[in-house]
């Protein structure tokens, strides 16, 4: 009996207990790509989610008007992801400015 990938994957997420980890993947690239469609053209590499643990969302900011950015976006930027990962539940967005162990 031949069964579709399709089918199996979600039970297979389930199983294995990674659903969590993969989430948290989807949710860091649709922040990434969210914040790349939405700052200027030259500040596109500006801003980058880092991390997600309990409910909070860490992005690192090249600059303090990233930062500012973000801050000043949070509550749009939490309501775009509620509609594209709403298996992920973010409360907050947390910016970081020391941001020099990072590569952009």
């Amino acid at each position: 009996m031949m069964h579709s990938l399709k089918d199996l994957l979600p039970d297979a997420l389930r199983r294995g207990r990674i659903g969590r980890e993969v989430a948290t993947i989807k949710l860091i690239e649709t922040f990434n790509n969210l914040a790349e469609e939405r700052l200027p053209a030259n500040r596109k590499q500006d801003v980058r989610a880092i991390s997600y643990k309990d409910q909070i969302l860490n992005v690192a900011c090249k600059n303090n008007l990233a930062a500012h950015w973000v801050v000043s976006q949070e509550l749009n930027l939490i309501s775009a992801l509620s509609r594209s990962v709403p298996e992920a539940h973010v409360l907050k967005i947390k910016p970081k400015n020391q941001v020099s162990n990072y590569d952009f």
